[in-house]
């Protein structure tokens, strides 16, 4: 009897009900991220592109009922046109790597910029005093000439010196079917370990973030196949109507927005990269949402953490949550404008750089450094180090700034890193800062977007650039969780290669069985 498999079934090929294996996903993806050449973008559409640019920026100044003087309105609205110059440069071509600096700049003109035209009064809350306009100035323009340094170390030709002798991640997956059954496997366990966090010993709580992250993984790889054509219509209905909802909602129940905008971006990252298209419309009406949202979230909180519903269920809050949107939109209960003042109060982050600029040095001494200590103990693990220092740089900002009573142990206040860069080092500190942020940022990029790179590299490069989108928390918080990431990138590729693995053998079993005329001799 001859059982030797022919050609078809060496490579992995079945006619009927066998499984399929091949190396489908063993693209370019390369050429896939890189696309289009420099100088695709014709005049018509450069002319459209920088018209609606002005019509922004016109319209905001136009908006304004703050009121602002001149020279806020000025580098308010560089900052806005420099946030652009990104976006042009990865739509017209010339920046061929990955669509992580468009993003974060617009991140940074949302943040500092855009608020300046949407509140009534600049102040760091609704009680405290407005912030004199020249401190306001001098705050937005040092965003502004930060933002050009990060362009700078960015875009400039210093990484070419470093990027040879930085490694290459390659992360080749070979089969969409593998792909699939681990992603709903990551996002199955993600979602289970989201909604039994609050149960976990202090210890372990690091450890068990990341088990969680397994969910945001999953849907990126769920996302990325059906950008690309490999999910059939069930899996379409399943991903968009069960998987990427529970997500969010895990953490709303919880009384987190967060995860839903990280999911959001995760999103819109992976969209762009593979699609090559921002889709502005779907992005504007994301962040009128997030300002919904952002009014809605403290009142939310209150209620969910120290409130009424702190020990009511995970569905009791999600439908007193749904009641405070319908009551704040449809329900009339929030006139617009008050929306868009407080989701605006809440995003803002130049009047606290405008404050920190005032008292320093003259008040606050310069940190000199002491803000970016912690990162020192962020790769040893809680559960070996159980007496590790607490990451406490919000509660220290916040008191020493004033921004938080004396007897306050409870709260804590967001350092975003070029504040961070002043409060520690001044003027200096942002412009270097902000280069070398610039640098670091296409480095990392480099590392992962290569000729050689595959499916599993472009999910890691959205998952670590969603991460560095968090410009509104300290330098330790983020840099300190980027190696921890990238052990959980290389724990995912090589689940990924296991089940890859277990399919190949199932496959190479199955070629070696006799076919059905063979069997009956």
């Amino acid at each position: 009897m001859n059982s030797t498999p022919n050609p078809a079934q060496a490579a992995g090929r079945f006619d009927g009900p066998m499984l399929i294996f091949d190396d489908e996903l063993c693209e370019d993806w390369y050429e896939r991220l890189s696309s289009p050449r420099p100088g695709s973008l014709g005049p018509l559409q450069q002319i459209r592109t920088f018209g609606l640019l002005a019509l922004l920026i016109a319209g905001l100044n136009f908006y304004a009922p703050a009121e602002p003087g001149f020279t806020v309105r000025i580098f308010a609205s560089l900052i806005v046109a420099t946030a652009a110059l990104p976006v042009w440069l990865w739509n017209a071509g010339f920046d061929r790597t990955f669509p992580l600096m468009p993003f974060l700049s617009a991140l940074y003109a949302l943040i500092f910029a855009v608020p300046v035209f949407l509140l009534h009064r600049y102040s760091t809350g609704g009680f405290s005093a407005t912030i004199g306009p020249q401190y306001i100035a001098q705050a937005l323009e040092y965003v502004w000439l930060g933002m050009l340094s990060m362009l700078a170390g960015y875009y400039g030709p210093l990484h070419s010196v470093f990027a040879p002798v930085m490694p290459r991640f390659k992360l080749r997956w070979r089969d969409s079917r593998s792909v699939r059954m681990a992603a709903i496997l990551f996002s199955t366990v993600g979602l289970v370990v989201s909604i039994l966090g609050a149960r976990v010993p202090v210890a372990f709580v690091q450890l068990w973030g990341y088990f969680a992250n397994l969910s945001l993984a999953g849907i990126v790889m769920l996302f990325m196949l059906e950008l690309t054509g490999r999910l059939d219509r069930v899996m379409i209905l399943l991903l968009w109507i069960v998987i990427i909802p529970a997500q969010p909602l895990a953490g709303l129940a919880g009384g987190a927005l967060g995860g839903a905008a990280a999911l959001c971006l995760l999103l819109l990252v992976a969209y762009a990269s593979v699609a090559h298209r921002i889709p502005w419309t779907l992005i504007a009406a994301g962040a009128l949402a997030g300002l919904i949202l952002r009014a809605v979230e403290t009142p939310y909180r209150i209620a969910a953490w120290s409130g009424p519903l702190r020990e009511a269920g995970r569905v009791e809050k999600l439908e007193y949550f749904g009641k405070l949107v319908y009551r704040a939109t449809i329900g009339g209960a929030v006139a617009p404008e008050e929306l868009i003042e407080a989701g605006s109060e809440r995003l803002a982050m130049f009047p606290l750089f405008a404050e920190v600029i005032r008292d320093t040095p003259s008040h606050v001494p310069y940190w000199g450094g002491a803000t970016y200590y912690p990162i020192v103990f962020k790769l040893v693990p809680r559960l070996l180090y159980p007496d590790k220092p607490e990451e406490v740089t919000g509660q220290q900002f916040g008191h020493r700034y004033g921004f938080i009573e004396p007897g306050n142990s409870g709260t804590s206040v967001n350092l975003p890193q070029i504040v961070e860069m002043y409060a520690n080092f001044g003027l200096p500190g942002v412009l270097i800062g902000m280069f070398l942020a610039g640098l670091l940022l296409r480095l990392i990029v480099s590392v992962f977007v290569h000729p050689e790179m595959g499916m599993g590299a472009a999910v890691a490069m959205i998952l670590l650039a969603v991460l560095t989108f968090d410009i509104g928390s300290a330098a330790s918080m983020v840099l300190g969780a980027v190696p921890w990431l990238l052990i959980f990138i290389a724990a995912v590729h090589l689940l990924v290669c296991i089940v890859e693995s277990e399919r190949r053998w199932q496959s190479f079993e199955m070629a070696s069985l006799p076919g059905p005329a063979e069997s009956g001799r």
